[in-house]
């Protein structure tokens, strides 16, 4: 998850419209997508989206005009605005968004300068972090990272439960808008004291997805009942066919997205039925034509997005379209300049966050919205048509030379 400069600001606001593709698009029964690049907090510093609401609000991190790394949130389908998007931190100069719900609230960790020990947050809707009301605490000791947030204010994360230990990181689960409580929001008591957990992802129901150490040492996915601690004996996704599996994400229906080695030993991106564990037969998504891939999130309707090798290694971000994976380059405008090398997160209009590089710039991690075509002319505001599409095109292509 998976990190643009002001001068350029409107290149940074730049729309591609798909009107006029030219005949190198393939021809695919998939998706096509405008394509926003979402700049960044200020400078030249770099950007990475990792999550989006269903109204098409995005948050990630970013440097600002001061070299910091600060969390952002932008207005729905647009791009960052330095004056407005910057989220501030608890204590010090370093923080950092990983999801956000539809009401606007988002999450993450901020870093204190003093002791270099991350704290979690979740915000107010829409508002900045506020250092009096917005720190999560911890499970009893030092560190906390918050990674998921569902519609109604339940977090995600791991903390660590022992003040005098760093050894073992432990899962946790909020109840809605109330900051973490040691004595209930522990997902590990029934796995006893010295087992690793880590909550990578919620739904609305309150199912809760990540990783846990298997009583073999493996680490495996686990998908855990509404509203309910881990039970290692129901709660184990297992794998592909290998030792290994990673949850990410999951949707309101019980479906599962990660990573998993299958038999072969080759990390595979996997999907699973609502509430089932993984199905080696049918849950493995395939790959790009390389070696591997890797899923981050999953909507209601199915959709999966994440990354993949292709055949010549090279990682490109991928939509895995109910029945096949795409690498997302090819459904965005031809000619264009960008390289999509992953995707973060997929609403429930089909929104996708990705991140990726111009071919002009590639030192430089830039953030990019792609929208599904078509849309309404309201969701993006500027759009080319026609003649004014191959003008516009061979604009930006002069100006990212």
């Amino acid at each position: 998850m998976k990190l643009s400069s002001v001068a350029q600001i409107a290149l940074s606001s730049a729309v591609v419209s798909f009107t006029g593709l030219s005949a190198s698009q393939p021809t695919v029964a998939a998706t096509l997508y405008n394509v926003l690049e979402l700049g960044s907090l200020g400078g030249n510093g770099s950007t990475t989206a990792v999550g989006i609401n269903n109204i098409g609000q995005v948050v990630g991190g970013s440097i600002n005009f001061n070299g910091e790394y600060h969390a952002f949130r932008t207005a729905p389908n647009r791009a960052i605005n330095p004056a407005t998007d910057d989220l501030g931190t608890l204590d010090g100069d370093t923080s950092f968004a990983f999801d956000i719900n539809d009401a606007g609230q988002v999450v993450g960790f901020s870093e204190s300068n003093d002791s270099g020990i991350r704290q979690a947050f979740r915000t107010a809707p829409n508002r900045s972090i506020n250092p009096v009301t917005d720190n999560l605490g911890t499970l009893g000791g030092g560190f906390t990272n918050a990674f998921a947030i569902n519609n109604t204010g339940q977090v995600v994360g791991i903390s660590l439960p022992d003040p005098n230990s760093v050894a073992v990181l432990t899962a946790f689960r909020t109840e809605a808008n109330i900051a973490i409580n040691p004595n209930t929001d522990d997902l590990s008591n029934l796995m006893g004291d010295s087992e690793y957990t880590n909550a990578q992802g919620i739904n609305d129901l309150g199912q809760v997805v990540g990783n846990l150490r298997t009583s073999t040492g493996l680490l495996h996915g686990f998908r855990t009942a509404p509203n309910m601690p881990i039970n290692p004996t129901k709660d184990d996704l297992g794998t592909l066919g290998g030792n290994l599996s990673i949850a990410e994400d999951i949707n309101n229906l019980g479906q599962v997205v990660g990573t998993s080695t299958n038999a072969d030993g080759q990390s595979q991106a996997f999907r699973t039925r609502a509430n089932m564990p993984i199905n080696p037969n049918t849950d493995g998504l395939g790959t790009l034509g390389g070696e591997f891939s890797n899923a981050y999130a999953i909507n209601n309707l199915g959709l999966v997005v994440g990354d993949s090798a292709l055949a010549s290694n090279i990682t490109h971000a991928f939509v895995y379209d109910r029945t096949a994976m795409f690498d997302l380059n090819t459904l965005i405008p031809a000619n264009s300049g960008v390289v999509l090398t992953s995707a973060n997160d997929i609403n429930d209009n089909g929104q996708i966050v990705a991140n990726g590089y111009f071919n002009s710039s590639q030192a430089t991690t830039r953030a990019f919205l792609l929208t599904p075509v078509p849309e309404p002319l309201t969701t993006l505001g500027v759009l080319a048509f026609g003649v004014g599409v191959g003008l516009y095109r061979r604009k930006i292509k002069r100006k990212l030379n």
